[in-house]
């Protein structure tokens, strides 16, 4: 529980349905940087979370997983951005914090169930499988980041938002009581404010990586245009913070972090055809076969495209495969995730770690 409105409302219509509630705030935000953060996570959010569980009678527990946070997704994150990806943390935090440590958590606790307030659905078909869907509200669905779940912990997941629209959670907030009801929400990266330079993370989180490092900012002819701060402040089609005057839009189409270069062109410049995916979560392996159907989104938000599924070695089991577009893309980003849809159904999904 963040203290916020979604897992405030979650906890409490669990509680309605006559389930035994235990709350759950993680400290993921080092004591230096806690007091200075503006986003979820912080000592203001834990007392959010600890008041809302006394309001619907519910037990409430903090735990400290600085370290793991620090490891798992902090470190990735910065990882990432130095070998030139776009890494989505929030991704790894669901499969490696709240689906993966919180079940453990909650195993030690004999809990039969973990609820988060994702707005997602999980159902059980007519064969008798499990799926992850969609949430009602289309504008609050969370699915994408929830797709590298493993199929087995569908059952033991409940999801009370998932037929909510976000005004109707809004309104059992105020029904109940809760102070926060009417909260604006972060859509920020929680350990990520507007005041954090990426060289202050390191230095937040005692990484041991270097500082970012100046380099060349290249165009489509091979001509230096600047100079950059360091790879790490960009991402694939960005076209601003390069600091340097252009005749007409350039944007960021490679980010070669062997020569620390940014490379810039016009919009459509560099097209690619496929993408190579790791680590795949199959969450419906019988719809594989029906992959010329599936709708691939590459980024949260982004539009849903057509493409062609090759698994690799070990058919549905593969933890690697290779989509081909069906048109032409532009800025295909590896470190995101590709997420596969059967309409509303996560079919799978994998991380992007290389576009051609």
């Amino acid at each position: 529980m963040s203290g916020g409105v979604d897992s405030t409302v979650a906890a409490f219509l669990l509680s309605k349905e006559g389930f035994e509630v235990i709350g759950i705030t993680a400290k993921f935000l080092p004591d230096a940087y806690a007091s200075e953060s503006k986003q979820c996570c912080n000592a203001d959010s834990a007392y959010a979370a600890e008041r809302a569980c006394d309001l619907i009678g519910a037990q409430h527990i903090t735990l400290n997983l600085t370290d793991a946070f620090r490891e798992s997704v902090v470190a990735r994150f910065v990882e990432g951005y130095k070998r030139g990806a776009t890494p989505n943390p929030c991704i790894d935090c669901n499969r490696f914090i709240k689906f993966e440590l919180f079940f453990k958590y909650a195993e030690e606790l004999n809990a039969e169930f973990l609820a988060t307030g994702h707005y997602a659905r999980i159902e059980r078909d007519e064969s008798g499988l499990m799926r992850l869907k969609k949430g009602v509200d289309s504008d609050k669905d969370q699915s994408y980041f929830l797709a590298s779940i493993p199929y087995e912990s569908l059952e033991k997941i409940k999801f009370p938002l998932g037929t909510l629209k976000k005004k109707d959670v809004r309104r059992i907030a105020a029904e109940i009581g809760f102070r926060n009801a009417e909260r604006q929400e972060s859509q920020d990266i929680c350990f990520v404010s507007k005041d954090t330079d990426f060289a202050r993370l390191i230095e937040i989180y005692e990484l041991n990586v270097a500082h970012p490092l100046p380099g060349p900012i290249i165009d489509e002819s091979g001509r230096v245009r600047g100079e950059h701060r360091g790879i790490e402040y960009f991402t694939l089609g960005q076209r601003r913070g390069f600091r340097v005057g252009m005749e007409e839009k350039k944007f960021v189409y490679a980010i070669d972090a062997d020569s620390n270069s940014i490379l810039v062109g016009p919009r459509c410049h560099f097209p690619v055809h496929h993408a190579e995916l790791a680590d795949c979560n199959w969450l419906a392996r019988d719809l594989l076969l029906q992959s010329d159907e599936f709708k691939w989104r590459l980024r949260y938000r982004s539009e849903p495209i057509a493409a062609a599924l090759k698994m690799q070695e070990n058919g549905a089991a593969a933890s690697e495969a290779v989509l081909t577009f069906a048109e032409p893309m532009y800025f295909v980003t590896p470190g995101q995730w590709a997420v596969a849809y059967l309409g509303d159904t996560v079919v799978g999904c994998g991380e992007i770690i290389r576009a051609y």
